[in-house]
């Protein structure tokens, strides 16, 4: 562990913590047998935002890769306020203007204060690539390869766009508390180019990640993948709340992956744990008001 980085605990209140000894385990395993993909889906990205807004405060800066529809860019700047900044970055142009749209018309004050729209493709060097936009269906498949699970018929808009590295895109000593990335497939490469940013402000981070699918589709192997994160001292939990190592990689359903710098790692995992349990609070009000 590099003496410099901070094993200070988050302010988590006690009443939280004494929730996080609740085991989840049966409640995500029916989820996983009876639940359409789509609310899987929903699922997944309530417990990122509630870990999220968990670990950032006002003032913090939160780095939104893949922005979309600004699912997450919106409460992200609501949880850091105006003091705080939200880095969006989104690469397809028709999706960038979409994201502004849905900032302006959001209602959050001052928000465009706080959101730094980064209209790129992260990677791990800069140049132009190819990149697959579905402005129709499936729009959140757009990609940087060519996805192989595209809605039938679906139409795609193949357009060059500036790659960049994120650690070119934001100036070394920024303190960024929390990185999520949705980007298909391309997140080790961002992550790649973000080794700066990571090793210095070690944020918490929340991305997507297929496993050898993404893997096989960008060019890295598994050795390529846990290599990164043991480079930069991190650890690997899923959204089940399980610690993930080269036996578990690919677990069914564990489609999005949360990595937290070890010597905050005990901190990091009652967040996720926390964050679990307010999820399916969450789906079982939503059940009930049905």
């Amino acid at each position: 562990m590099s003496p410099q980085h901070s094993t200070t605990s988050f302010p988590i209140d006690r009443k939280e913590s004494a929730l996080v000894a609740i085991d989840t385990s049966a409640y995500w395993k029916s989820l996983c047998q009876t639940a359409s993909p789509a609310k899987l889906a929903h699922f997944r990205e309530a417990i990122i935002e509630h870990a999220y807004r968990y670990r950032l405060s006002e003032g913090d800066t939160a780095v939104d890769v893949g922005a979309h529809r600004a699912r997450h860019t919106v409460p992200m700047a609501q949880t850091v306020g105006l003091r705080g900044t939200v880095f969006a970055i989104e690469a397809a142009p028709e999706m960038q203007k979409k994201l502004r749209a849905q900032i302006n018309h959001c209602g959050v004050d001052g928000i465009r204060k706080i959101v730094t729209y980064l209209d790129y493709a992260l990677s791990d060097k800069e140049g132009e690539a190819e990149f697959f936009y579905f402005p129709k269906q499936g729009s959140g498949l757009s990609s940087l390869s060519e996805p192989t699970n595209t809605p039938d018929n679906a139409e795609v808009v193949v357009e060059k766009v500036p790659l960049r590295r994120l650690d070119d895109l934001i100036d070394a000593g920024t303190q960024v508390r929390f990185i999520k990335a949705d980007i298909e497939g391309a997140e080790y490469h961002a992550f790649c180019g973000a080794k700066g940013i990571i090793s210095g402000a070690r944020p918490m981070i929340a991305f997507e990640h297929q496993a050898r699918r993404d893997a096989e589709r960008f060019g890295y192997s598994e050795q390529d993948f846990f290599s990164l994160w043991r480079e930069l001292d991190y650890s690997l939990i899923s959204v089940f709340g399980r610690e993930i190592t080269p036996a578990n990689w690919g677990e069914p359903n564990a489609h999005d992956i949360f990595a937290v710098p070890n010597e905050q790692k005990d901190a990091h995992r009652e967040i996720v744990s926390l964050s679990i349990i307010r999820a399916i609070e969450d789906l079982l009000q939503a059940e009930d008001g049905a």
